[in-house]
């Protein structure tokens, strides 16, 4: 390439450079580096088994058909039940099932039951994280459930309806007459009366971030608003000494015993 051409390409680069500019001064910084990233921070909080969980007297929601959970759990003690969300009379119940695997029992006001599901995927006993991701709307019916990205939809009972939301005393780590303790870590706590379709991939990116299985999370927004445009009713995700308070749109939560940090992250 000959001198004059050479110069000709020079001065239009250096042109468009200055149409990019700022008119107060020099190329942004920006525009030669990635910007920073955005803050995002995942911890984990260790639930003893005996006396902790997180807890709400009264109902954070009427009844609904819709739904939408995000759990990221590791878990290495072999306890007869975990439960990781229950309410008064189990109208709500997400616990370890038989054996390792996690499973979902929905009734209605009027104690039908609306879901019945046991993921085919392990997630209890093997002291690795997993994340596991529902979501249902009753309306249809249809429901969907992935354990670690792997789909995992099979239900005993699936029917039309509205799930029992206006359930009073709803517990994570415990079932709500004080037994089934948790022993074990959860990070990235995310539930709401919202529909996904999960069955998408892109809209399973808005929870992990699709590395190899389990993955790892990714960052749902200051409130849990980032997946369906609106704040989750619960979403914990602050480090042990504050991971009872929610940062979704319900308040009114205490936190039982002591929790104490988890020994790694997602």
């Amino acid at each position: 390439m000959n001198s004059s051409l050479k110069q000709y390409f020079i001065s239009v680069f250096l042109s468009a450079l200055l149409l990019v500019q700022p008119a107060v001064g020099a190329i942004p910084f920006s525009f030669w580096k990635t910007p920073p990233a955005s803050g995002f921070t995942v911890s984990s909080t260790l639930f003893d088994g005996s006396t902790n969980s997180i807890s709400r007297a009264t109902s954070p929601r009427s009844d609904g058909a819709t739904g939408l959970v995000s759990i990221w759990i590791k878990e290495a003690t072999n306890f007869d039940k975990h439960n990781l969300l229950h309410t008064a009379s189990g109208y709500i119940e997400l616990a370890r099932g038989a054996g390792t695997f996690p499973t979902l029992i929905v009734y209605d006001a009027s104690a039908v039951q609306k879901i019945g599901w046991t993921s085919t995927v392990p997630v209890f006993n093997d002291g690795n994280w997993h994340h596991i991701l529902l979501a249902w709307d009753l309306s249809g019916p249809t429901f969907r459930a992935y354990v670690d990205d792997t789909a995992t939809n099979t239900t005993t009972t699936l029917a039309s309806g509205t799930a029992h939301y206006a359930a009073t005393d709803w517990y994570i780590g415990q079932a709500s007459g004080g037994a089934n303790f948790l022993s074990g870590t959860l990070s990235e706590y995310y539930f709401t009366n919202e529909y996904l379709d999960i069955s998408v991939a892109g809209n399973r990116r808005k929870f992990d971030d699709g590395s190899a299985a389990p993955g790892h999370p990714v960052n749902l927004g200051t409130t849990g608003n980032l997946p369906t445009g609106t704040s989750a009713l619960i979403y914990l995700h602050n480090p042990y000494t504050s991971f009872g308070t929610n940062n979704g749109s319900v308040g009114g939560w205490s936190t039982n015993g002591t929790l104490a940090p988890g020994a790694s992250t997602p």
